[in-house]
């Protein structure tokens, strides 16, 4: 199944907004576009009113600044955007009884890696915030416990039953799961979008190994 995009389920977002004018709308639009891809410290009112097709005076008529524009963004990117994330990507995913450790963890890598790849500079933007903003932190980190708590870790489990997945608290294993993705984000934060092809199969090998049951 292919990823959601982020700037799609952002668009998705803004159109059941009632209180956003469709001017406003294309501001916001407009404006995580050139966020994402030339940095928010790069991006100046002008180019986004250029992008967003209006007046730049009608930018500031609801956003006295870049800051708040910014803040408009992140509402809905926290909220609503995480919260259909998070159901894109449980959804079909942890409801199956895998026949393998592999193809559980295919199931989970490939798709995290395929969607870092295709949204890593939205995801630059998140990062960069977080860095800054607790409570964005804090968000994030409550909406994806809870779909693990919810999802990931009955899988766990049944798989542990069934002897295919080491002995471990589900946590640790998250952790070893997580690490290889975030390690792979890094690595397109700074260099690009990657061959995920290649990444998956060296990465499912690695995971296999260390997650195996003796």
């Amino acid at each position: 199944m292919e990823n959601k995009r982020i700037t799609d389920l952002f668009a998705e977002s803004l159109d059941q907004n009632c209180d956003l004018s469709e001017k406003q709308k294309a501001i916001l639009r407009s404006s995580l576009e050139l966020f994402a891809e030339q940095g928010f410290t790069k991006t100046n009112t002008s180019q986004i009113a250029q992008k967003a097709g209006v007046a730049e005076g009608t930018v500031y008529r609801r956003f006295k600044t870049k800051d708040e524009i910014l803040a408009a963004i992140l509402a809905p990117l926290t909220g609503q955007v995480v919260n259909a994330l998070v159901e894109d990507f449980t959804q079909h995913r942890f409801d199956v009884e895998y026949v393998t450790l592999r193809d559980f963890l295919r199931a989970v890598v490939e798709n995290r890696m395929h969607f870092v790849n295709e949204n890593y500079k939205v995801i630059k933007v998140f990062i960069s915030q977080a860095l800054f903003q607790q409570q964005l932190v804090q968000t994030l980190m409550g909406e994806f416990q809870k779909a693990l708590q919810e999802n990931l870790f009955l899988t766990l489990k049944n798989l542990k039953q069934r002897e295919l997945l080491v002995d471990w608290p589900d946590p640790r294993i998250f952790q070893f799961m997580a690490g290889t993705v975030v390690t792979f984000l890094l690595r397109v934060l700074f260099m690009g979008p990657q061959d995920v092809e290649a990444e998956i199969e060296m990465t499912l090998d690695f995971l296999e190994k260390g997650l195996s049951p003796e």
